[in-house]
């Protein structure tokens, strides 16, 4: 895979994986794709966030284990 060094924020990276996630659901209708697209939902409520609360904290998480793992 060509390296290429981007910088995005967690925003921007996480409508990313919704864009991956929605396209590979459009293209298999899997329930559990579904099911995340589901709970990563963003502004369906009026504060914001996502339909799963938790599902932004788990993200941020993610995020960072990426960031650390790119260094090793």
């Amino acid at each position: 895979m060509e390296k290429v060094e981007k910088t995005l924020t967690y925003l921007e990276a996480f409508n990313g994986m919704r864009e991956f996630l929605e396209m590979y659901y459009n293209n298999t209708k899997s329930d559990d794709v579904g099911d995340i697209l589901s709970a990563t939902q963003l502004s369906i409520w009026e504060e914001g966030g996502t339909a799963d609360p938790a599902s932004w904290g788990e993200w941020i998480k993610c995020v960072e284990k990426a960031k650390q793992n790119k260094d090793s």
